[in-house]
């Protein structure tokens, strides 16, 4: 058999894998709100908690949808965040991590894979270079990194953790453009370690970086209500197993609808829907609905 008849049988083993396991880049690696890029005082402990219930569908390529795959999942994750001064500059460090259930159905054979763990942590750390408090002008930077400590099996067909490190250092600006409107946008650049017991025959796993950049406008519709939209971009990303580029780098829109609430100075409420209404490959998110709290003890 010749060099590239061997690549191509290659390339469709890996992409049937990828299919069932972790789709490994479909969007930023930070899951960004309105208001996030605007710091606390100095001293101020914050504790969030977030509700997922996310649909993925596809696999997609060069825009098509095979429709052969759904993916549902329910998560909830923990985050807990501290704010300070350091170098006459406000700081923020955070440490993350949750626990998800994933089911996974194959159209196509009519079966269903389903598994429950702990995500992979994450820490982060956020700089604010540029404050401007009276004119609500804010210039950010995070860097946030992701450990491998979440549940993983190389013998299962899904997992909830990746086996592997990820990283993404973020720039955020966000100004007070009216009134009553807030503007924020978010690049990100991801980089990814490698995998090297990617499913059941220990494959190695690489993926390029990826990149995506994500915007919101908010608007303070009364003291406590503040409805938002948003819309991100994602690309890059693609994955090689074995040496082998499957040609699925990530390229896809997405666009937010959300609310925010916050009856009192210690409670923040959010509601958001999130949905994908381009993706070129991998795996397409159908809908996505979140629920997130906020508590700033005083």
């Amino acid at each position: 058999m010749t060099k590239n008849g061997l690549a191509a049988i290659a390339r469709s083993c890996a992409v049937a894998l990828i299919a069932l396991v972790q789709p490994y880049a479909w969007a930023a690696l930070n899951d960004i709100y309105p208001g996030d890029y605007l710091p606390a005082a100095a001293g101020q402990n914050a504790f969030l908690v977030y509700a997922y219930d996310r649909n993925l569908d596809g696999l997609y390529s060069s825009g098509t949808n095979s429709d052969q795959f759904d993916r549902d999942t329910r998560m909830a994750v923990f985050l807990a965040a501290r704010y300070f001064d350091f170098h006459d500059m406000r700081m923020a460090v955070s440490a993350s991590m949750g626990t998800a259930a994933q089911t996974t159905t194959n159209r196509a054979l009519a079966t269903d894979a389903g598994i429950r763990g702990t995500t992979d942590p994450k820490f982060s750390v956020t700089l604010w270079p540029y404050m401007d408090t009276q004119a609500g002008h804010y210039v950010a930077l995070n860097l946030a990194h992701i450990v491998a400590w979440g549940s993983y099996d190389n013998t299962q067909s899904q997992n909830i953790g990746q086996n592997r490190d990820r990283s993404a250092l973020s720039l955020a600006w966000a100004k007070q453009t009216s009134a009553r409107t807030l503007t924020e946008i978010t690049a990100e650049f991801d980089r990814f370690g490698d995998n090297t017991r990617y499913g059941a025959a220990s494959a190695r796993l690489e993926q390029r970086s990826a990149q995506s950049l994500t915007g919101f406008i908010r608007y303070q519709a009364s003291d406590t209500l503040s409805p938002y939209v948003g819309a991100q971009w994602n690309a890059g990303g693609e994955t090689i197993v074995n040496g082998v580029p499957l040609g699925d780098t990530l390229r896809s829109r997405r666009v937010y609808l959300g609310l925010r609430y916050s009856p009192d100075p210690t409670n923040i409420f959010h509601l958001r829907f999130a949905k994908d209404t381009e993706v070129v490959s991998g795996y397409g998110l159908q809908q996505e609905i979140v629920f997130r709290w906020t508590w700033l003890p005083k």
